[in-house]
């Protein structure tokens, strides 16, 4: 049958004028339906809303990452161990780490993936960095989005924020980046009074941002006694 009605259809002429049957078209198959995931990755849509959010804040030398890793690792030793208790830490393992450039990221923030599936995010937060205004900026954007905002701010000694830079410009002077805290440094080295009015200029500054941005709770640890003092919730 398929022979027999080949045969029937009339014939074509290519460029060099040979007679040849033409094929019939085949018809157009059908589209292929689209399985939508909409209603599937809905509910796995990650918002900032039921995240808790602690900053650790503090001039470069401060101690910030030291500090995060015991948060981290759930050391519980005094006198970090009433701190963990003010943060609501202890216990609770579902706390992750992230920078604030990824929290300030919506399209990152609601991406499904293992490191927004954590109940609280603890953030390393640079008050002398070379970034630290455009920093400040996506601070105070997720301020009022998450569930709640901690900031725990970090505070050293003049005498031996020059100590601890002095060790970390020998070790990683070509490293180091030309923030705020290098240039403080330097100029402690040739009026230290003016680097010491500069050096506590930066928590003046922090402290007047603060009010500027909803919190639940502030505090304020000395990195050297560890003495805790804590401000209520604005």
């Amino acid at each position: 049958m398929i022979l027999n009605r080949l045969t029937h259809l009339p014939p074509t002429q290519d460029k060099f004028g040979i007679q040849t049957t033409r094929l019939p078209e085949k018809a157009n198959p059908l589209p292929k339906r689209k399985h939508s995931n909409k209603h599937k990755t809905k509910s796995f849509i990650m918002t900032l809303s039921n995240k808790n959010i602690i900053i650790i804040a503090g001039p470069s030398a401060s101690g910030k990452s030291h500090f995060i890793k015991k948060l981290l690792s759930g050391s519980c030793q005094t006198p970090q161990e009433k701190l963990f208790r003010d943060l609501s830490l202890l216990p609770n393992p579902n706390i992750g780490k992230l920078n604030i450039e990824r929290l300030s990221n919506e399209k990152k923030v609601r991406k499904r993936s293992k490191k927004m599936r954590r109940d609280a995010f603890v953030v390393h937060f640079d008050l002398t960095s070379r970034h630290q205004h455009q920093r400040r900026r996506q601070l105070k954007a997720i301020a009022s989005q998450c569930k709640t905002l901690k900031v725990v701010t970090l505070e050293v000694s003049f005498s031996a924020w020059q100590i601890r830079m002095t060790q970390r410009i020998k070790n990683e002077f070509y490293g180091m980046p030309l923030s705020q805290a290098f240039w403080i440094y330097s100029l402690s080295l040739i009026n230290n009074k003016y680097g010491r009015k500069c050096f506590n200029s930066v928590y003046q500054e922090w402290d007047s941002f603060l009010d500027t941005i909803p919190t639940d709770e502030t505090l304020f640890l000395n990195s050297e006694t560890g003495q805790l003092r804590s401000n209520q919730a604005r």
